[in-house]
This record gives structure tokens, sequence and C-alpha cells, in this order.
């Protein structure tokens, strides 16, 4: 050994030294009991200058080694370091070209990461937690596997054009696959870009250990706002007078914006072929409308991974026997990550469909995920109805 004696000593033929004059195959290297971290030792294969030397012992009695010095095919001595007591064994080497070597051992745990034992078996269930809705502008605050901080906008996100596209078009929801090509945002965020894969390590069978897998951070972003609308629309957001006051401009516009406040309180998918009387939304009524999409997202994507299981069939498929080729953590999910995220984001993707998922009404001939969502804004319109009245009261509408 030249440098790393602290760190252990090598085991051969029985007996633990840090030089041996004649070695048997095979060698081994034991760690010390003390060692508190992983160190790096190096063993050099070779022979010493004279017939004789002493080893440096740190752990107790100098022993004397005798070895026969070799002529034959002899380099000149390697000089010391400038420090020769950084060497655990502190003599010139003399050694024959065909046995010169230097060999680096780490000691310790030689993983990145640590082996973490499997405490639970059970497959992972899918939480609400990991749901978040995002709206039109925003940034996403995201860490990467490495650590690095990002930070991706929004943008305009209701310019994205799902397959199945509301009729009114007055706001959009949808899982985010990216974020950030509908703004001037460089740093693009993909779905499940900052989910981690870590792998523990199941003993249940002592002759056979295996990697399995968990998801940690699974964060799904999921879109849900009131669209830009064009210019000659109004909107009177809640209906509260202290917003909208010089939006109406008389009694005329307020009788008008009543009958759209109707008609939206009925519910304009269960309303087929029938637009809104005049150009006046309330943004709130329409939040509200979207907001169950968002919800339904939610329930769905969660049901779907329940019914399919899915979080139970990644873990059983990516199952990984722990080897030499995948002998740490690290190794085992570089092995399996993209696949993993690749059937997670698939698994989303087919539980936020909400037209495929939900069904289509064959009575009112739509989508139940829009009549769910004009039943969920109902409330919503039958409250600003009574708000407004104070603009009707204020105006002297009769």
């Amino acid at each position: 050994m030249i440098e790393g004696c602290d760190a252990g000593l090598i085991l051969n033929n029985g007996a633990m030294e840090n030089y041996f004059a004649e070695v048997y195959q095979p060698i081994y290297f034991v760690a010390a009991n003390d060692l508190t971290e992983t160190d790096t030792v190096r063993i050099r294969v070779g022979l010493i200058e004279g017939s004789s030397s002493k080893p440096v012992n740190k752990g107790g009695e100098e022993k004397e080694a005798i070895i026969t010095n070799l002529n034959k095919n002899k380099k000149e001595p390697e000089p010391l370091p400038m420090n020769p007591s950084t060497y655990c064994f502190p003599e010139n080497f003399w050694m024959p070209h065909d046995l010169e070597g230097v060999s680096k051992v780490v000691v310790g745990d030689e993983c990145d990461e640590e082996i973490v034992i499997c405490e639970n078996l059970e497959s992972q269930i899918l939480q609400e937690s990991s749901f978040l809705q995002l709206r039109r502008n925003v940034d996403y605050l995201w860490v990467d596997e490495n650590g690095n901080s990002h930070t991706s906008n929004t943008g305009d996100a209701c310019l994205y054009e799902p397959p199945k596209v509301g009729r009114l078009d007055l706001g959009k929801s949808y899982v985010f696959e990216i974020i950030g090509n509908y703004s001037a945002s460089t740093d693009p965020y993909y779905l499940l870009d900052d989910a981690l894969i870590k792998a523990c390590l199941d003993e249940s069978d002592p002759n056979n250990p295996q990697w399995q897998f968990n998801i940690e951070n699974l964060r799904i972003p999921v879109f849900a706002d009131t669209c830009s609308l064009p210019s000659h629309y109004v909107d009177l957001i809640d209906g509260d007078i202290t917003k909208i006051q010089d939006r109406v401009p008389h009694c005329d516009f307020y009788k008008g914006a009543v009958d759209v406040l109707k008609y939206f309180e009925k519910g304009p998918y269960y309303q087929p072929n029938v637009d809104p009387p005049y150009a006046i939304i309330f943004s709130a009524g329409v939040d509200a409308h979207e907001n169950e999409h968002n919800n339904q997202t939610i329930r769905e994507v969660i049901r779907y991974f329940s019914e399919a299981e899915v979080l139970r069939k990644i873990r059983e498929k990516y199952r990984l026997p722990k080897n030499q080729t995948y002998s740490c953590p690290e190794t085992a999910v570089a092995f399996v990550e993209d696949l993993i995220k690749e059937d997670l984001k698939n698994a989303i993707l087919i539980g936020s469909d909400l037209y495929e998922r939900m069904g289509f009404n064959t009575d009112y001939n739509e989508y139940k995920a829009e009549l769910q969502a004009d039943d969920a804004a109902k409330g919503t319109y039958t409250t600003i109805i009574h708000t407004f009245k104070t603009v009707g009261a204020y105006l002297n509408c009769q």
C-alpha cells in the first residue's frame, strides 16, 4: 500500500498487512472499522530497493519482511514525494517491467447514493396533493434531478388546441405536457421533468435482493383559466358594483347583462346551438366552470391510476436484481428512469382525457364533463345574479 493506509489493510492468505513479500491469489482489502467516509487506496505491485526493508505498521509491532532483489529488467527507483510520510510504505521501489502496476481501490460505499433498504413494499398511491392548478402568465418553479432550479412561464396557455375543444372556448383546462411554449421563456418544462425516481433495495429474499423504485416529487400541473376575449366583449367579473360600475352605462345594458346571467346560470352546454344574447361575460362564472374541469382532472387521473393499478404495475415491471451491472441505486435508476416517466406520462394523459373518461350524454348531445362543469358553475351564477341587482338599483332600473 502506498496511500490510504488509514482506510484499512490488505488481506492475503489469512494475514492482514499493508505490505506482503509474497502474495497469493486472491487479494482482498478490508476496510477499517472506524472508516466514516469513502476513501481511496493506492496499491502498487513491485519490489523495494535492497533485499530487505521494514514496512510501517501503524497498528502495532513492526515486522521485518525479507525479499530477494531482482536486477533483471529493473528500472531506476522511483523518487519519493516531498513528504515521504504520505506513503504507507516509505521505500523506493524496484519494479520489473512485467510486474509494474498501480491500482486504486475505493474503500467504503462505492456508490454515489446511499443504499436504502425498502421499509414498505406496498405500491404507492397517487394523491391529490400531486396536482397544482396554473393560470395564464404565471411562473412555474421547479428543480431538476441534478438540483438545478428553473423557472418556466405558462404564457397564454389558452393558445393550446386540445383534440376536442369547447364550443364557447371562454376558458380551457388540460394537463400541461410542456410549460413555456406559449411564452418568451427559454427554459421549457416537460411533464415530469421535476419528478425523481428513487431506488430502494428489497431484501425480503436474501438470495435475490432486488431494486424497486418509488416516485418522489410527483407534480402534475393543470392549466385551468378564463381565456382572453375579443375586444368587443365586456367582462363584468362577479357583478360587484365596486369593480364594474363604469362598465354598465345604462339600464338597457344592465337588462342585457341580466339576460346573459340567466343564460349562463342555465348552462351553455345544456343549450345546444344557442349562443349568449350579448357579448358579455362574468369571468367569475367562467372560472367556476374551468375550476370544475381542474377538479375533474384530479378525480379522473387518480381514478385511472387506481383502476389500472398504474403504480403497482410500474413497480413490478421495473424491478431489477442487485448484481454487478446494477450494484448501486444510481445505476439502477439510470436504466429505468426514462421508461418509468414515459409510463407515468401516458397514464396521466389517458386519465386526464375527460371527454373519453366521463363519456357522452346523448340526451343533450354533449360531453358529460361539460355538463357537470355547468352544474358546478350554476351556484356561482346564482350568487352573481343577486350581487348584480345592486348595479340595477344604482342605475334606478325597473
